[in-house]
């Protein structure tokens, strides 16, 4: 089943303008966009993978507040294999055909 993460915004916005008063992602002021186009933000959302779900705008405080998505990479940390050994003969079995196929050659050559 797929699993999602969310990611809450709470942009203010100068009346009768695009920029930005305040930004807010998940509650933690992002300063950095002061001043900054919400529309830009929203693109850069867009190419992390964030697709937007919902919106909703309070005019009285000219506040928007916007929900974002996108599919959750899930890590069962308790059922993973562990691949160490695996890692480790797969390093070994490197080595070993380049030994091996000297050998038959030698081999082959011998018996002719």
């Amino acid at each position: 089943m797929q699993k999602w993460e969310y990611l809450l915004v709470d942009a203010n916005m100068y009346p009768f303008g695009n920029k930005l008063i305040s930004l807010y992602v998940n509650g933690e002021e992002q300063r950095e966009w002061k001043q900054g186009f919400l529309h830009l933000f929203i693109n850069e959302l867009g190419d992390e993978g964030w697709e937007l779900v919902a919106v909703r705008h309070d005019s009285k405080y000219d506040q928007n507040s916007l929900i974002f998505k996108r599919p959750k990479v899930v890590k069962n940390l308790r059922n993973m294999p562990d691949y160490s050994a695996v890692e480790t003969a797969t390093t070994q079995t490197k080595e070993i055909p380049a030994v091996e196929t000297a050998t038959t050659q030698t081999k082959s050559t011998s018996v002719d």
